[in-house]
């Protein structure tokens, strides 16, 4: 993490593209488990983009291969 604005902490966020790469999925299933998949992160917006906060990510990938919080990420 880094420091924002006035000594706030910030992640950098990702595109659906980096996110889909990240979890082995087509763009396309990415988009379609944005509803319909429980726990799928959601996005924030910026602008028309959707934007990913990787460390959420990473927690869905860690939840959905079963691997528990010491290991893997």
């Amino acid at each position: 993490m880094s420091t924002g604005f006035a000594g706030t902490s910030y992640e950098p966020t990702w595109t659906t593209r980096q996110v889909a790469e990240f979890l082995g999925l087509a763009v396309q299933t990415v988009y379609n488990s944005l509803g319909n998949v429980e726990g799928f992160p959601k996005p924030r917006k910026q602008g028309r983009l959707n934007a990913f906060i990787p460390s959420e990510v990473a927690e869905y990938r860690a939840k959905s291969l079963g691997l528990n919080e010491t290991e893997g990420i």
